[in-house]
């Protein structure tokens, strides 16, 4: 039996152009988990063991795009994506965007970049859950990060 694991995403909007979103180009097709090759998402990924959900999206945020400094604003959202329970921070990055190095040290990541959220939208290559997603950022839905008590 397979088990369901904690995911977290990271929707990232640039500090001086609130039409740009942090996108990231997948290298490998990994069916499984919904991703073609080429095909352009958010920054993600799962919790690892003794993780809370803010220290894993940081973690994932700067393995795959280099983005460190950066600060929680809110939830986006809860989301049954593919076999796991996704939680989705809208992240604030450093407020200047000079100091910005978008590098990815994660195998899987083709590429990282700004890109214009209307184009970023009406991508042919983008994961259907990815623009739910979005949308709803788009939309103001927002919860308090506290939602998430760490009990350990």
């Amino acid at each position: 039996m397979k088990s369901v694991v904690v995911g977290v995403c990271a929707v990232v909007i640039h500090p001086e152009d609130s039409n740009k979103i942090l996108a990231v180009i997948d290298k490998d097709m990994k069916p499984d988990l919904g991703k073609e090759k080429d095909s352009i998402s958010i920054p993600m990924g799962h919790l690892e063991y003794g993780e809370n959900p803010i220290e894993a999206v940081k973690r994932e945020l700067f393995e795959e795009t280099g983005l460190k400094g950066v600060s929680i604003d809110r939830i986006i959202g809860l989301y049954l994506i593919e076999g796991a329970l996704g939680v989705v921070y809208l992240i604030l990055p450093p407020s200047k965007p000079e100091s910005i190095n978008l590098v990815s040290s994660d195998a899987d990541i083709m590429d990282v970049r700004w890109m214009d959220i209307e184009k970023f939208l009406n991508s042919n290559n983008l994961r259907p859950a990815v623009k739910e997603i979005v949308m709803d950022y788009l939309n103001g839905e927002s919860y308090d990060p506290k939602l998430i008590k760490d009990m350990r």
